[in-house]
């Protein structure tokens, strides 16, 4: 008799009639696996013909520190984890963290290791794509991505049966792109709109390569975030205030990177007037 763990799975099953999923907490003695709601208080591997006692102190022990770690109780009667679909990241997560293998769908999860991307310039857009690996070397591109992250679906079911998980990194930083327009080539296609809110995010990232035209593009995000404020020209009758005068510097700004732009201001603030300016700007004429 031998009361050896080796080993802590967690098991996510989607069971009917349930809204989230049911997680099952399974404990390896010798080569076999028993869940800890089992009643049998001995485990027979038959590989090794021995007979283990299990270790019941450290099972509760596991699911104690487990169930404080992802802050939802334990449900002692059923010997289950019972969670809402929205927090399944957590609890996959924080097993990998515990050193605990994951299966979902009876596979076993490959939690996502690395990504690479790229920015390229086109003739008035950006073309952005990404490769994503995954623990047994899997690589999926964006727009599969992309796919799970719309339907909410943190689980990606491959075609030859193995199951990978987008974590919570991949789906905030890449979750924006959901409605990106997918090109053959499994790229984003991003308008120069698109690509100044997108585009910050990626400019930083180490694991992100871009050319010389989208280098010079972002340092019109460096000059929007270092704005000041910017006088009419002379052939302008009109004064501005200080808030308006902020407002000609970013449509100036916009307008001269040929950028769509649209001042949203509330009613009564002055659009008419920052218009009137920036056109005078450009057509050189009294307005």
């Amino acid at each position: 008799r031998s009361q050896d763990v080796h080993k802590v799975r967690l098991e996510i099953v989607k069971e009917t009639g349930t809204a989230g999923f049911v997680v099952y907490l399974s404990f390896k003695y010798g080569q076999k696996f028993i869940r800890h709601q089992s009643k049998e208080r001995s485990v027979y591997d038959p590989r090794t013909q021995i007979l283990f006692e299990r270790n019941l102190d450290f099972e509760y022990q596991n699911i104690d520190n487990y169930s404080k770690a992802v802050g939802v109780p334990f449900n002692e009667l059923n010997g289950t984890f019972n969670i809402a679909e929205k927090n399944i990241s957590t609890f996959v997560e924080k097993s990998t963290e515990f050193g605990w293998d994951v299966y979902a769908f009876q596979k076993k999860v490959q939690m996502g290791s690395d990504y690479r991307g790229e920015i390229k310039s086109k003739q008035d857009w950006f073309d952005l794509s990404a490769q994503f690996t995954f623990a047994n070397g899997d690589v999926i591109n964006l727009p599969e991505i992309l796919a799970n992250i719309r339907q909410g679906d943190r689980f990606v079911k491959r075609s030859d049966g193995s199951v990978g998980f987008l974590n919570q990194d991949w789906v905030t930083k890449f979750g924006q792109l959901i409605n990106g327009e997918i090109n053959d080539d499994n790229s984003i296609k991003l308008t120069k709109l698109q690509a100044m809110f997108h585009g910050f995010q990626f400019i930083e990232d180490q694991r992100f390569t871009f050319d010389n035209k989208y280098m010079e593009f972002n340092k019109i995000l460096k000059k929007l975030s270092e704005l000041k404020e910017e006088e009419a020209d002379e052939a302008f009758k009109g004064e501005l205030r200080p808030y308006q005068k902020m407002g000609l510097s970013w449509l100036h700004t916009m307008t001269d990177n040929h950028i769509g732009a649209v001042l949203a201001d509330d009613m009564g603030l002055g659009k008419t007037i920052q218009v009137l300016s920036l056109l005078s700007h450009q057509e050189g004429q009294s307005l």
